[in-house]
């Protein structure tokens, strides 16, 4: 999948992803994405902390067909965490 378009603010997440339909002229919309990041983790502010917190923006998402790709990046050590969310499907 690729990111196919940055969604409007208010809709709880950052972009749509998707592929290119069977003749190439449209886009076929596949899951949402929501990206984040923190610079370093503290005991307040975890990955998994962010996770939640993300999981629970994408649920409010009005596209309940999509599932939902959150991806928390943090750049202190680094590393990233990726979840899918299907509970919005």
């Amino acid at each position: 999948m690729k990111i196919v378009e940055r969604s409007y603010i208010g809709t709880y997440v950052d972009y749509i992803l998707g592929e290119m339909s069977d003749d190439d002229s449209f886009f076929l919309q596949k899951a949402k994405l929501e990206v984040s990041g923190i610079g370093k983790e503290t005991p307040t502010n975890t990955v998994n902390q962010r996770i939640r917190v993300k999981l629970n923006q994408v649920q409010k998402s009005a596209d309940k067909e999509l599932p939902s790709y959150i991806i928390v990046v943090e750049f202190g050590s680094p590393k990233a965490k990726i979840v899918k969310d299907e509970t919005t499907i």
